[in-house]
């Protein structure tokens, strides 16, 4: 884990500014190079939640015995 983190926050992509440059919308106008970057970032409940709808695990269904959110004590 530690050498998978280490690879991401030293990597080009990682490290490279997200100010907005026009020859690069020109040149990646589908940002496939990931030269482009917004300022803000996803909370981990997005990622979280897209990764589950891309692999076909997320639930519609509120509740259930797998709830994410804990029953309240009585």
């Amino acid at each position: 884990m530690k050498s998978m983190i280490r690879l991401m926050v030293t990597s080009a992509t990682y490290r490279q500014s997200s100010l907005f440059r026009k020859d690069l919308e020109t040149r990646d106008p589908g940002n496939r190079l990931l030269a482009r970057q917004s300022r803000l970032r996803l909370s981990a409940e997005v990622i979280r939640d897209s990764t589950l709808a891309v692999s076909g695990l997320l639930s519609d269904k509120i509740g259930g015995p797998v709830s994410i959110r804990p029953s309240p004590t009585r």
